[in-house]
This record gives structure tokens, C-alpha cells and sequence, in this order.
């Protein structure tokens, strides 16, 4: 979704972040991936009015969508992507992703829409006044909503426009990561929305939210649901609608989370899943789109929420509420 992407390219291959486990499963090959990338742009391409380059970027060019091997951890089913590039070069990306001034209003607008009811809630169960973290703000869309509802919300993220948009706009924002910056403490919650799938060591970065967070606070992740995604594979036909309307062709997450993979690492930090809720990703169609294109992402989304209502392992993007139960714990 940036004009950084062409820079990375598959450079180590890696083991299961979670358990460490190498023994895994070949769920796409790179050949599988390279080709729902460009069905995603073909997806998007057909149904926008307006022959928008800037559009068609942000809604079908990743970070992460090199081509490579999209694997499965034999012991906690964990998805993930090998060879990737090293920890250092995904930083750097996501330190330089840059994205067209003409989509900014459209995206922070789409994003507050999402983290309108997220923040709302929060201050309901917290209190206003309560302090939350974001990782990885991105355009500000939860840190606007969080302090309209009364939360003390500031952010953190590595991106220097993400930077400039947040501060423009008058929200707090720190320039970096979470594990580099240990000033930072005796938060309420750390919300880590549409980030932790992204985060190369998502071990040090559940280590360093226990280091902020005060006992018995709240750690909120949002994240593709991989089990669901793996599921998807198997189905013919490929359900693209119903992948394409929540970014999830091509898979351009460096790990796709599962209940299995998320609550083995939980345990490990003494977290303890409280709350858990599939959903959808947020609006994708804007007026750029064909009415039509608007219609049938209403009604995939309306179908997809109606079954996993009853089956969660049909839903594509996940929530889930981690409390912790005490201190940090080296990674």
C-alpha cells in the first residue's frame, strides 16, 4: 500500500516467530501468491470509475506482497512467510512507505470509521482519562476517535510521514518503535490495530507492551485471521470476492495469527485471552468505486459476519483482548 514496496525483496529464511518450530507446511507457493496479487489488482481495477493510479497503489500494492513461500507451523499452525527480508530491512520500509497526498483525506476518514466504536468502547470499559498506547498509528484514525471519546491516547510509529500526518493533524505521536523507546510507561491498555501481522519479532514486541502496560492491563490486537485464510485456499472456487474485500489475496502479512498460535505465545507472557470477536476489514469501496463495487462489498461482508457469527474460524480479521497478569518477561 506504499511506494516503498518495490524494496523489498526475500533475503533469510525463518522459523516459526512463535515456538521456534522449523518443521512446517507449504500452504501457497510463491507462484500461488505472485498470482492472487495480480488477480487483487485486477479485483480493484475493474471495479474503480476513475482510472486512479494513486487508488489502485493503496488498494493492491503492499508492503509485504513479494512473491515467496507462505508456510505453516507444523506445531502451533502459525502462518508465515520465509524467505522474507530481515528485521532490519522491514523496519526501513515501513520507516519510508510513502502514500499520494490525494488518498490521505479518504484514508484517515476510512480509518477513523473503523476505530469510531473501537475507541468508544474502550472509554467505556477503561473510564475517560484512562492512558492507551497505539502501535503503529498509521494515519491517526484510532489516536482522533480514542482522544474525541476521552482517552489519553498517544502513538508510536516507525513511518516518517505517519509522523508528519498525526502531527499535522494535532495528535501525539512518537517517532519509532516500542521496543526502542523506554521512556514510555504505566499504560491502561496498548492497542496494536492492524500492526502485530506486520511486526518481524513479535515476541520483543509483546515483551516490551508488558514493560508499559500496568499490571493487569489490557493488550487489544487486531490482525488476519491465517487459519481462516488457509481455509479459504482450500475451497474451490477461491471465494476471491470475499478475500479481495478484505486484503487478504496474495496474503501481504509477514504472519497470519490463529487461536492455537496466538494463545501459546499469550501463555508464554502470562497473558490470558479475555475477549475475542471475528470481523471484517473496514470499508474499502469509496466514491471512487462503481456503485455496484459498493454494493457487493456491503453484501460479501454482510454474508461473512452472518456466518461468523457461528463459525470463527470463518472470520477473516480477528480482535482479541490479552490482560496481563504480570510484569514483562525477556523475549
Amino acid at each position: 500500500m506504499a511506494d516503498s514496496a518495490p524494496a523489498l525483496t526475500p533475503e533469510v529464511d525463518v522459523a516459526c516467530a512463535v515456538c521456534g518450530e522449523l518443521a512446517a507446511d507449504e500452504v501457497a507457493s510463491p507462484e500461488t501468491l505472485a498470482a492472487q496479487a495480480e488477480l487483487a489488482r485486477r479485483f480493484h481495477r475493474a471495479r474503480l470509475t476513475r482510472r486512479s493510479r494513486a487508488a489502485l497503489e493503496e488498494r493492491a500494492s503492499f508492503t509485504q506482497d513479494y512473491p515467496t513461500r507462505l508456510l505453516a507451523c507444523r506445531a502451533c499452525g502459525l502462518l508465515y512467510r520465509s524467505p522474507r527480508p530481515a528485521a532490519g530491512a522491514v523496519l526501513r520500509a515501513y520507516e519510508s512507505d510513502r502514500y499520494p497526498a490525494e488518498r490521505l483525506p479518504q484514508m484517515i476518514a476510512s480509518q477513523r470509521a473503523l476505530f469510531r466504536p473501537k475507541a468508544r468502547a474502550l472509554a467505556a470499559q477503561l473510564g475517560r482519562r484512562a492512558r492507551v498506547l497505539e502501535v503503529g498509528s498509521f494515519v491517526g484514525g484510532f489516536l482522533a476517535e480514542a482522544r474525541a471519546a476521552g482517552l489519553e491516547a498517544i502513538g508510536i510509529d516507525p513511518g516518517e510521514q505517519a509522523v508528519e500526518i498525526c502531527r499535522r493533524l494535532g495528535l501525539p505521536l512518537v517517532r519509532g518503535t516500542l521496543e526502542n523507546e523506554p521512556a514510555l510507561a504505566d499504560f491502561d491498555a496498548v492497542a496494536i490495530w492492524n500492526t502485530f501481522d506486520q511486526l518481524p519479532r513479535p515476541r520483543e514486541s509483546l515483551a516490551a507492551a508488558l514493560r508499559v502496560l500496568r499490571p493487569g492491563g489490557r493488550l487489544l490486537l487486531r490482525f488476519p485471521h491465517g487459519a481462516c485464510f488457509a481455509r479459504w485456499l482450500r475451497r474451490r472456487p477461491l471465494p476471491v470476492r470475499a478475500l479481495a474485500w478484505n486484503n487478504l489475496l496474495g496474503f501481504p502479512y509477514l504472519h497470519g495469527f490463529g487461536l492455537a498460535s496466538l494463545d501459546s505465545l499469550a501463555r508464554e507472557f502470562g497473558l490470558t485471552r479475555t475477549a475475542l470477536a471475528g470481523d471484517v476489514l473496514g470499508g474499502v469501496a469509496d466514491r471512487l468505486y462503481a456503485p455496484w463495487a459498493r454494493v457487493e462489498e456491503r453484501a460479501v461482508k454482510a454474508a461473512l459476519r452472518a456466518r461468523f457469527a457461528h463459525d470463527p474460524g470463518a472470520a477473516p480479521w480477528l480482535d482479541v483482548e490479552l490482560v496481563s497478569r504480570r510484569r514483562a518477561r525477556a523475549a
